[in-house]
C-alpha cells in the first residue's frame, strides 16, 4: 500500500538525518523520537482523501459497481478540479494555470 510505503521511507529518512530532527525537535520543545513518530504518521495519512468513492470515482468504465455501488451515487460531476471550470476557484493559483493552459 503506497501511504505505508511513503511512511516506512520517510521513517528511515527520518532516522538518517538526525541532526535535522534533533534541531527542529529543539526549536518545538519535543523529544526526536516524537517528532519522528509524528513526521511518519503524518506521511501515513498524506494521500486519505484517495480512499473516498468520491475520489475513486472518475471511470465509469474501470467502477466496480458490484462491490462500491452505483457510480452515479459516488461520482461528483465536476469535482475534478481538470474537468469543470467552476472547480477551478478550489485550486492554487499555478494549479489553476496549468489546468486552464
Amino acid at each position: 500500500m503506497h501511504s505505508l510505503d511513503v511512511a516506512a521511507v520517510g521513517y528511515e529518512l527520518a532516522g538518517i538525518r538526525r541532526r535535522t530532527l534533533a534541531v527542529l525537535g529543539e526549536r518545538l520543545g519535543w523529544e526526536v523520537q516524537d517528532l519522528q513518530a509524528l513526521w511518519t504518521f503524518l506521511l501515513a495519512l498524506h494521500d486519505i482523501g484517495k480512499f473516498a468513492l468520491q475520489f475513486q470515482a472518475k471511470v465509469p468504465n474501470a467502477w466496480p459497481a458490484e462491490t462500491l455501488g452505483p457510480f452515479d451515487e459516488a461520482h461528483i460531476v465536476g469535482g475534478d478540479p481538470g474537468m469543470a471550470p467552476p472547480a477551478w476557484r478550489y485550486c492554487s493559483p499555478l494549479s489553476r494555470a496549468y489546468v486552464q493552459s
